[in-house]
């Protein structure tokens, strides 16, 4: 997936709750191990992985406590420092100004 000048998309996901992965965990059911899932699709599809690094654990650490889950602080800290806009459907994210795509607000 790429934008129409070719430009790799960056996607940030808000995981609601608290964040547990991979199909024991009830879930994802994606049918194929991880490597598969992230050769197949993330690099084919030309998406970035974003690191977590010292600018976005800045921003994390100065982020109010609207949300206590410090995983989707963290989330939202990245799509501040990076001018992202959220994937995600919970409207708490709203207080904290960031840009977001999917759902309506809480």
């Amino acid at each position: 997936m790429s934008g129409a000048d070719g430009s790799a998309f960056k996607v940030v996901p808000v995981v609601t709750g608290t964040p547990r992965f991979g199909s024991a965990a009830g879930k994802l059911a994606i049918g194929m191990s991880f490597p598969t899932l992230v050769h197949d699709h993330v690099f084919s599809n030309r998406i970035m992985l974003l690191s977590i690094d010292a600018d976005h654990l800045e921003v994390f650490s100065q982020l109010p406590l609207h949300r206590r889950d410090p995983f989707d602080r963290l989330l939202i800290a990245q799509a501040t420092t990076e001018g992202m806009t959220l994937l995600s459907r919970d409207g708490m994210v709203d207080q904290y100004g960031v840009q977001r795509v999917g759902g309506s607000p809480s």
